[in-house]
């Protein structure tokens, strides 16, 4: 063999081999490159929408601890289920308080709901402070009906006030 022909058996050899490990080992080695690359763009696409279902529930956590805050809350403005001779007790010792002659008469509680009509007389400042001590009640009375007039017409001081008021009960 001559020269040339060594040469070009060289050349051919070695594309041959070149070609060899172009399709044996990096065309293989490429393709799972791309396989392992698409798994791990997967699994992120996965985290992702895991720490955004976390995030979420952490964001809803907080929410329900905001929540139960304010259930508190608003719990202190109902009267609380089988409470309401408590509460009847609790006025009638603000009335005493601010020395105010009251009478209670209360509907049997329907609907959640406990209607009360209070029948006061006394001095019409002692008055004011009982309506101001009944605002300050953490429990929410509606007022349905406030009538205020003159009880003595010799005394004007002494006023006589009728209060029907609706309050909600707590469901138990």
């Amino acid at each position: 063999m001559n020269v040339k022909q060594k040469f070009y058996l060289t050349i051919a050899f070695f594309m041959l081999f070149t070609v060899g490990v172009v399709f044996f080992i990096l065309l293989p080695t490429a393709q799972e490159v791309m396989h392992l690359s698409n798994l791990i763009n997967d699994e992120r696409a996965e985290l992702e929408r895991k720490y955004q279902a976390g995030q979420r529930l952490n964001e809803t956590v907080r929410a329900l601890e905001e929540i139960r805050e304010q259930k508190i809350i608003l719990d202190s403005v109902f009267i609380a289920s089988g409470a309401e001779a408590e509460f009847s007790s609790e006025l009638e010792r603000i009335a005493d308080q601010h020395r105010i002659i009251q009478t209670l008469q209360a509907e049997p509680p329907a609907n959640n709901q406990f209607r009360l009509t209070q029948v006061l007389e006394g001095n019409y400042y002692n008055m004011l402070n009982y309506l101001v001590a009944l605002e300050s009640l953490s429990v929410y009375m509606n007022a349905k009906q406030v009538n205020l007039t003159i009880a003595n017409v010799s005394d004007a001081n002494v006023v006589k006030a009728l209060l029907r008021t609706e309050s909600f009960i707590l469901p138990k």
